[in-house]
């Protein structure tokens, strides 16, 4: 049997585990009791090794940090919010340039593409994006290319299985 959960921050999880792991509990069911191991889970995060050498099998003959095509330089975002990224000239579609000020926090952004599920293209800028077939008009899917290749790296870093925030006035975050 496997309970998941998920907590606000990395303090209240370590509380739980301390409070969990070890215990025992008695299921309707079972004749004895069972003992609870309780972790965090580990997520299924690439490696700066496992890019690169992922980028290396693509083709590529030499791995270059300082040339784009010879480097792995673009992150794929899943589930993003519409609304954390429309301006009032969007006309309620996502904008590159609000997208690119959330991205440009871990490096110098070259440009965007959102994908549009409907069409199965990835547009520059948000001329094809819009609802097709299945789609969900709530979020989208955007495409960051970083001029250097430190600014992939430290996306991928800072991003590795973490939900992004948006804080909201007076702090919060939603």
């Amino acid at each position: 049997i496997r309970f998941e959960g998920e907590f606000g921050s990395v303090r209240a999880l370590r509380k739980v585990i301390l409070l969990l792991n070890g215990k025992t509990i008695k299921l309707r069911g079972f004749s004895d009791p069972l003992k609870m191991k309780a972790r965090q889970a580990e997520e299924p995060y690439p490696t700066k090794a496992t890019w690169e050498e992922y980028f290396i099998s693509r083709g590529v003959d030499t791995f270059d940090e300082g040339r784009p095509g010879e480097r792995p330089d673009t992150i794929h975002v899943k589930g993003l919010p519409v609304r954390w990224f429309t301006s009032k000239s969007s006309d309620g579609r996502p904008c590159p340039k609000a997208l690119t000020q959330a991205f440009q926090k871990f490096g110098k952004v070259r440009q965007v593409g959102f994908y549009d599920p409907s069409t199965e293209n990835v547009s520059k800028g948000f001329s094809s994006f819009g609802p097709g077939a299945g789609t969900d008009t709530l979020n989208f899917e955007a495409y960051i290319q970083y001029e250097k290749y430190g600014g992939f790296c430290s996306a991928m870093g800072s991003l590795k299985g973490m939900q992004l925030m948006r804080l909201q006035a007076g702090g919060q975050a939603v």
